[in-house]
């Protein structure tokens, strides 16, 4: 971590200076924060916000720059003009966000240019002209912006169905772009990102990704590498978020009815339950509501059991002393935790036959 964005070796090697973020596989080090801001470096005093800094290694008063260097250097800043929109042979009035300092200065200069320095060394800052013209003969007419967009970026799914996500390879003004290859990357939760698929979008921009069956919260992001007429982009990242499946029964009621209600016989005094949670979740406790139902049909919560997850992830409880007569209603709560949503099971209708009269 140093005071320069960037850094180039005499044999053209371009480094990353400034420490910016942790990258994801697919992302160009780009000494840019999530945002897409420059990080700010320490380059030229007064001049380091919103401005990238190279450094040429070596001593530049006398010799000249390498020619792998100089490559390097042009290829680097065609990269940082054109992808920022910057006509590398001009000047602007630079504005410092933080101090509101101004000063007329080329789009690309020379430290001298804004500090009492000998840098970049006579050598290098007698070229500068020259860099700058072949930056833009590198330039070119330019490249377009691309975006690759994903839908839905949020998606939450039962466990064990598909995922299916749509995405879009689009041109700063929207056109599609067929038949290009993108990469899709996926991470599960605690895993580490990998490649799940690399199709090819179709007539219209778009593509299909179909996650099979996925067990956990999966992210998704997609990277379209670029070409010659277009800069790289990358999706952001989407979200299919699995819920568990929760299953809920009466345990072993005398007989259900036509309106799946388990009748116990009277004298009954508790009222069993037992059902499951996939993928099991061993050791984790669920929520199971009793709500007691009048009449009028308001329900009533009545107790809040909290029966634990075994190995299986099945699990079993008993609510105690319920009323002959009075129909209750279950209903199993899993809450939810890092790698899956919050799920409720089914309603259970249960009561216990009063005493013939």
């Amino acid at each position: 971590d140093i005071g320069y964005n960037f850094v180039i070796a005499r044999d053209g090697t371009v480094f990353e200076g400034r420490w910016a973020r942790d990258y994801r596989p697919w992302e160009t080090h780009d000494s840019e924060n999530g945002a897409g801001k420059s990080v700010v470096g320490a380059h030229v005093e007064g001049f380091n916000t919103g401005s990238v800094g190279t450094s040429l290694m070596g001593n530049y008063t006398n010799a000249k720059l390498p020619a792998r260097a100089r490559a390097s250097l042009v290829n680097l800043l065609a990269w940082e003009a054109d992808r920022h929109d910057l006509n590398p042979e001009r000047t602007h009035t630079y504005r410092n966000a933080e101090t509101g300092r101004r000063k007329s200065l080329p789009y690309i200069a020379g430290h001298r240019d804004a500090g009492q320095t000998t840098c970049p060394g006579n050598t290098v800052y007698r070229d500068l002209n020259n860099i700058r013209h072949d930056v833009a003969l590198q330039i070119g007419p330019g490249k377009l912006s691309t975006e690759v967009l994903l839908s839905p970026l949020r998606q939450k799914i039962r466990y064990g169905y598909n995922a299916t996500v749509v995405g879009t390879l689009i041109t700063e003004d929207g056109a599609p772009l067929a038949t290009h290859e993108v990469t899709v990357y996926s991470k599960r939760f605690k895993k580490r990102w990998v490649v799940a698929a690399r199709p090819t979008t179709d007539a219209d921009g778009s593509f299909t990704l179909k996650l099979t069956k996925p067990e956990s919260k999966t992210l998704v992001a997609v990277d379209y590498p670029g070409d010659e007429t277009t800069w790289a982009g990358e999706s952001p990242v989407g979200r299919v978020l699995v819920k568990p499946k929760v299953t809920l029964e009466a345990s072993d009621p005398a007989s259900v009815d036509e309106n799946d209600l388990a009748h116990y016989p009277a004298g009954t005094t508790a009222l069993p339950f037992d059902g499951t949670v996939a993928p099991p979740h061993p050791k984790e406790e669920v929520l199971v509501r009793v709500l007691k139902v009048k009449t009028n049909g308001e329900r009533v919560l009545v107790a809040k059991l909290h029966p634990r997850l075994d190995a299986s992830g099945s699990y079993r409880g008993t609510y105690m002393d319920p009323v002959p007569g009075k129909l209750y209603r279950f209903i199993t709560w899993f809450l939810g935790d890092d790698d899956h949503e919050f799920s409720i099971s089914g309603s259970v209708y249960a009561q216990v036959d009063p005493t013939a009269t």
